[in-house]
């Protein structure tokens, strides 16, 4: 058998020992290198980026501010022509280098050829500026779609406005961004301010005083336009997701931008257009407008520094650990010699030589090891002198005691097959009553095996014997010289009841002291068990009536109080008769509770009468009454929808979120609806219907506007959205909504 010394054992232990400390001391400084030039670079990153907005957003924010001051001068000056429109629009264009062009429109056409509306407009071309009169410009490029979108959703906001990048109408290859401002006069919004920035002359601005040390950055706009760039021609002809010369392949450009619309402002990785290397891309929103800051850098050039000092540790990590291996070849060979003397000293004293002895003078552990070994060896030799004595006398000690258990073996041998053949259960305990044998009749009808038996002792029976007499008593009983007989229910482990007649007698030893008792038994469960089954039954059947009589009064008690509970969640008829005319209202639900319910309520503006049938009858439709009655209210009261197919819409949404926790595919939760907005100032009237119409009776004539053929809640028709039909209360016309248990 292959051996290894001790020498190696401890040289391998110490080295291994040695490597994990290095490892983890290498492992644990690479990596908090790696991190904290993570933390410096990711730190210089986001203070560049953040400092591409603070120079991006002082450029924009000159001239925002200098539209919205020219919008509230124009909004409170009582007399614009002592306002000098066209001397403040001068100014604006004289202020900052990156405006292109400044104007003020006061209606959709103030710059259009087509109609003579006043529009000042001035723009710079060679740091001169110009007067550009749009009513007379003749342009292949038309002005008048830009403005439109300029003015109209300032207008409609009444919040400024940024459009997206397009091309100078005025000069070649110049592309421009409008701020627009919407200014009031008495009240109303009558026109707005109009800022163009020129990109080309922004780009240049940023490239030359925002360059990243790698020259990779960008801005675009919402719409994905570059806004900036170092490849100033990309600005011109290609937007982000289209840019064929893009570091980044067409699938990373597409996971950015779900990032940015995702989160304002992170980090991502991502792989370039080769797919080889990745990238590490930072990217920040700018809040003046929509557009975004992105700067990235590829990922190997970032962890140079850090695998450059990866490999220096590395290497004096190698040369630590030859150190250490040669330090401990000469600590192992130095400490362990004395181990050679005492490994020799022991082979000696195996061997039986107790004359030699073990001299070590190290001044160490070894050396009180030595003289324990000696003290050891002198107390083996007397050992082995006095057991030599003590085998002589032993030998004619068992010679005697083999004789006498040869006989005593022979007769348990005639006992135990008397027992073992017995056709009665008989079973063997000591005094205690724990079980020290069983036949095998008992076995096959108790189901209790020898291997088990000790578990099952006499004073755990499970009821008292009869007469009420205690296993102390028929023990008592034994000791006096007598034979003992009663019956007791035993219950064991595998929870089977025997009601047993039993003998009990003892067994003493030579010295008269009893140690065992033999138990005779007779199985008489089924007399016993007779007439407690029918006992049993009778009391069983007894309390089993009285329990469900008690469930059906619950049940009872619970439904006509969710009735109470119904009754109360519907529109008072007092309130109802208050607003409308005449009204008819037949209610009548084919169970206590009903899954059938009308609901009305009133706002400023608007009555919402609807008629509604919950998916079920009894108590699961009277639950969707309450669901659909909670989102009504919050979807009109707090949502504040007011137009009836957006109410249902909405509703069919928040019924599918909100019962969407059942695993149960065969569960199918909706409602049909018939839903009236009435406008009060208006007299408009506006209907929307999930399975249901509504019926129109005016001056005789009968008119059916109907909803679509879908529920809410259904899952299944996820792609059909509600609409609302439109009528008046001209005429007095009369309105019918119903369910369908009306026409049933």
């Amino acid at each position: 058998m292959f051996k290894i010394s001790i020498k190696i054992k401890l040289v391998a232990f110490l080295l291994f020992l040695f490597s994990i400390i290095f490892g983890l001391a290498a492992f644990i400084s690479s990596k908090i290198v790696r991190d904290k030039t993570a933390e410096a670079y990711e730190s210089d990153y986001s203070d560049a980026v953040n400092a591409y907005i603070d120079k991006t957003e002082g450029i924009l924010n000159t001239g925002c501010r200098l539209a919205d001051q020219l919008a509230v001068q124009i909004s409170t000056s009582e007399n614009l022509k002592d306002l000098r429109i066209d001397t403040l629009l001068k100014q604006i264009l004289q202020s900052d280098n990156a405006i292109f062009a400044a104007g003020v429109a006061f209606s959709p056409y103030s710059f259009s050829h087509a109609v003579k509306n006043y529009g000042p407009f001035y723009y710079k071309s060679n740091n001169t500026l110009n007067y550009l009169d749009l009513g007379n410009f003749q342009s292949d490029y038309n002005y008048t779609d830009s403005v439109y979108d300029w003015f109209s959703v300032p207008v409609s906001t009444e919040r400024a406005y940024w459009s997206r990048p397009f091309f100078s109408a005025v000069l070649t290859d110049y592309k421009v961004v409008t701020y627009s401002v919407p200014f009031f006069r008495n009240g109303l919004v009558s026109g707005v301010v109009v800022i163009d920035y020129s990109l080309n002359d922004l780009n240049r601005f940023l490239v030359k005083n925002l360059k990243s040390k790698s020259e990779r950055y960008l801005i675009l706009d919402k719409e994905l336009n570059y806004v900036s760039h170092v490849d100033t021609s990309r600005i011109l002809t290609a937007s982000f997701l289209t840019d064929k010369k893009s570091a980044l392949s067409a699938e990373s450009r597409v996971r950015l931008i779900a990032e940015i619309n995702t989160a304002p402002q992170g980090k991502i990785i991502l792989p370039d257009s080769s797919g080889r290397k990745l990238i590490h891309v930072f990217y920040s929103g700018i809040e003046i407008n929509d557009w975004v800051i992105v700067l990235y850098e590829y990922e190997d050039q970032l962890l140079a520094v850090i695998n450059k000092i990866f490999l220096i540790s590395a290497f004096s990590s190698f040369g630590g650990l030859v150190i250490v291996l040669i330090l401990v070849f000469w600590g192992t060979n130095k400490a362990l010699k004395p181990l050679s003397d005492v490994r020799n000293f022991l082979a000696r004293i195996v061997e039986g030589d107790y004359n030699s002895d073990l001299n070590i003078t190290t001044g160490d552990e070894f050396e009180d090891l030595a003289s324990d070994l000696t003290l050891m060896k002198n107390t083996l030799k007397e050992r082995e002198n006095e057991l030599k004595r003590i085998n002589t006398g032993l030998e004619a000690i068992v010679d005697e005691r083999t004789a006498e258990l040869k006989s005593a073996l022979e007769k348990n041998i005639k006992l135990g097959s008397a027992v073992e053949n017995s056709p009665a259960l008989i079973s063997i305990t000591d005094i205690k009553g724990f079980i020290e044998y069983i036949n095998p009749v008992f076995t096959r009808i108790t189901g209790i095996s020898i291997s088990s038996s000790r578990e099952h002792t006499l004073n755990i029976f499970q009821t008292a014997l009869v007469g009420g007499v205690s296993p102390d008593f028929i023990v008592g009983q034994i000791q006096s010289g007598g034979l003992y007989q009663d019956e007791i229910l035993l219950n064991f482990k595998n929870e089977v009841k025997y009601w047993m007649q039993f003998s009990v007698a003892g067994i003493k030893n030579e010295k008269g002291i009893l140690n065992n008792l033999v138990f005779l038994w007779q199985d008489i469960s089924d007399i016993k068990t007779a007439g407690e089954q029918i006992n049993r039954s009778a009391e069983l059947l007894a309390v089993q009536n009285s329990l469900l009589n008690s469930r059906n009064k619950y049940i009872s008690d619970s439904i006509n109080y969710a009735k109470l509970i119904q009754d109360a969640i519907l529109p008072d008829e007092n309130e109802l008769g208050s607003v409308f005319k005449e009204y008819l209202l037949i209610y009548s639900p084919k169970d206590v509770v009903s899954g059938d319910f009308y609901w009305y309520r009133k706002t400023e503006d608007y009555l919402f009468f609807a008629v509604i049938d919950c998916t079920g009858h009894g108590v699961p439709g009277a639950f969707m009454t309450f669901i659909g009655k909670l989102l009504l209210n919050e979807i009109v009261f707090i949502e504040r929808l007011y137009a009836p197919h957006e109410i249902l819409n909405r509703l069919n949404a928040r019924v599918i979120e909100e019962l969407s926790g059942s695993d149960d595919k065969s569960f199918i939760s909706g409602m049909d609806a018939a839903l009236l907005v009435f406008e009060i100032n208006t007299g408009k009237v506006f209907f929307s219907g999930a399975n249901r119409n509504l019926l129109v009776f005016r001056n005789g004539i009968q008119q059916e506007l109907k909803g679509i053929t879908k529920s809410v809640g259904d899952k299944s028709r996820t792609g059909k959205i509600f609409f609302s039909e439109t009528t008046d209360i001209y005429q007095d016309p009369v309105f019918y909504l119903f369910s369908d248990g009306i026409t049933d």
